[in-house]
């Protein structure tokens, strides 16, 4: 997955706890480890982190909808007491293409509502009681007088008492889940989750190695991508007359990377009790300024110095002028904030796709102002990263246990 493969990073780098990866690699490959594993280790390296003190990176193949499988995978991580040593789960695993879950609706309960409920009945038997979840502001549905200047707020879709009609089944799955877990923490109060909501997640991570594939989305910024490296010939703006600015849609664009910091503040949140003011917390992510499509067009076109031809078609169903989140309350109680940047999310996006004649990926240092290049000029030291840079990451699950708790495998 896109947002998890970047999330594990700000973990990893703290070298307070180890990884567990799921994946059932339905949407992903093997050297995504790999790569990840790469990043991390620059990290290290910087930082001076004796190898004896990195946490490890395990992984094991699984699909959350094979119950005894999972049971059987988790069951490993045991210690001699046979008491886990898994402490919390950052849990992505899910479908989530609006579309798709039109034409496809059995998959989307099946791997979104059966796999979630089969990850915390395998949890609870592990005795770990803790997860943030990842959600989506599409489970706000449709809200009277939502549009222009309006800004998404949590209390707007409260579980299983208020919230707008969702016309799709990935939006009801995810709704689903979430009123599973706000469920959960009522009957037990043992269990603390956080929930995260949010919507267009773009950019990449600065090194240009990891981030979402434009071959599989349809999300905005992949999509451009293809016409800056010349593998389509336009991208469709789907309606001009919005009452908005310059008449294209306007969204809530966040960069991935302050997306994964969020999951970390979440991760760190929940491990604080005393900061918990009830079991479950729902928080929105985002910027809370909007950004039209036309912006984000026009800012891809500047920063790669390519013209992006565009072609306009009328408004899909369903498509709304404005959706822009709140995010004061994660501020406030996560103390999280996005700091990056539109021209941030374009310019890492260009690293990672660049136009086609560009051979190799390019890590511009904004200290000094250079940049390394992992191209066709390069050493064997340059040589041997570059193997681990190819085809596209995907985790799906991520289970935390402590460090000390565990002993280190090179």
């Amino acid at each position: 997955g896109y947002i998890p493969t970047h999330s594990i990073l700000p973990i990893l780098t703290t070298t307070k706890y180890g990884i567990i990866i799921l994946d059932n690699f339905s949407n992903s490959l093997p050297s995504a480890i790999s790569r990840v594993r790469l990043l991390v280790e620059m990290e290290w390296d910087k930082a001076g982190i004796p190898v004896s003190n990195r946490p490890p990176i395990y992984f094991e193949k699984c699909d959350i909808r094979e119950r005894t499988v999972l049971e059987q995978r988790l069951g490993k991580y045991r210690r001699s007491n046979g008491q886990s040593r898994i402490v919390s789960c950052l849990h992505f695993a899910a479908l989530k293409s609006i579309s798709e879950s039109l034409r496809r609706p059995r998959d989307y309960y099946d791997v979104n509502v059966t796999g979630t409920l089969n990850l915390i009945s395998v949890l609870e038997k592990m005795g770990c009681k803790k997860m943030v979840f990842s959600s989506s502001v599409v489970v706000y549905g449709k809200l009277e007088g939502m549009g222009k200047d309006v800004r998404l707020k949590e209390e707007m879709r409260i579980v299983g008492k208020k919230g707008g009609e969702i016309t799709n089944p990935y939006g009801r799955s995810k709704l689903m889940c979430e009123e599973i877990l706000n469920d959960l923490c009522a009957a037990d109060p043992d269990w603390r989750v956080v929930i995260l909501r949010y919507a267009n997640p773009s950019g990449c991570h600065p090194s240009g190695l990891i981030g979402e594939n434009p071959l599989e989305a349809t999300n905005l910024m992949p999509t451009v991508s293809l016409v800056v490296q010349g593998r389509k010939p336009f991208v469709k703006i789907y309606g001009t007359r919005f009452d908005t600015p310059d008449g294209t849609g306007v969204r809530d664009f966040c960069h991935v990377m302050d997306i994964a910091d969020a999951h970390y503040n979440a991760l760190s949140f929940l491990e604080n009790s005393s900061m918990l003011k009830e079991n479950c917390r729902t928080y929105n992510l985002g910027t809370g300024r909007g950004v039209s499509v036309l912006e984000i067009i026009e800012t891809l076109s500047k920063i790669s110095q390519s013209p992006i031809k565009t072609v306009l078609e009328n408004p899909r169903a369903g498509d709304l002028a404005s959706v822009v989140c709140d995010p004061s309350k994660a501020e406030r109680e996560l103390g999280w904030k996005a700091k990056r940047s539109l021209l941030d999310m374009c310019r890492d996006q260009w690293v990672r796709f660049p136009p086609l004649p560009l051979v190799g990926v390019w890590r511009f240092r904004k200290a000094d102002e250079s940049a390394v290049r992992f191209g066709s000029r390069r050493t064997r030291e340059d040589t041997n990263k570059c193997e681990y840079a190819c085809n596209n990451l995907s985790h799906q699950i991520s289970l935390i246990y402590p460090l000390a708790s565990c002993a280190y495998k090179q």
